[in-house]
């Protein structure tokens, strides 16, 4: 009965020392990550993508931006010079948020309200760091993956760890 109750201690104090591992794993990977993002803030990114990187995650984009009262197409896309722009901006931290930027870059929004809106958020994110910084948190838990589709990530959105306040 005793070497139950060592076995039983035993099992239990690796459960404790794993869990306690790979909170501590967790906890450096997100002060990591939040260093980075905040030394990257406002800095030209420094990836490069393949056409066909870009050609994958334009899909959504494209389709999308179809539905749209205006949308730039292909040859004033390729004339603008786009997919550079993009690269230079791209800030994202999720594939979703490459393939939205993408069509948000399609699809110009013409509505003056819907400008102010844009120009709101944006400006929100600029000044509040924190908010910026736990929303950033959230969507890295999508990963940004050139095999993953927006829906495949949503799903991932759907059981990643929520962090709120």
């Amino acid at each position: 009965m005793q070497e139950h109750w060592i076995l039983i201690c035993f099992v239990l104090g690796i459960w404790l020392l794993v869990s306690g591992m790979m909170l501590y794993h967790n906890y450096k990977n997100r002060k990591l990550f939040l260093q980075r993002i905040g030394q990257s803030w406002g800095k030209v990114p420094d990836a490069v993508y393949t056409a066909d990187q870009m050609e994958r995650l334009s899909i959504y984009g494209k389709h999308k931006a179809r539905r749209e009262p205006f949308f730039v197409d292909e040859i004033t896309w390729k004339d603008l010079d786009l997919d550079r722009i993009f690269q230079r901006m791209n800030h994202t931290v999720s594939a979703p948020g490459e393939e939205y930027l993408l069509y948000l870059l399609r699809t110009p929004q013409l509505k003056e309200e819907q400008i102010w809106e844009r120009d709101r958020l944006i400006q929100l994110f600029a000044q509040d760091t924190e908010k910026r910084s736990a929303l950033q948190v959230i969507l890295a838990q999508v990963v940004k993956s050139r095999r993953r589709s927006i829906g495949e990530a949503l799903q991932a959105l759907e059981t990643a760890e929520y962090i709120g306040k």
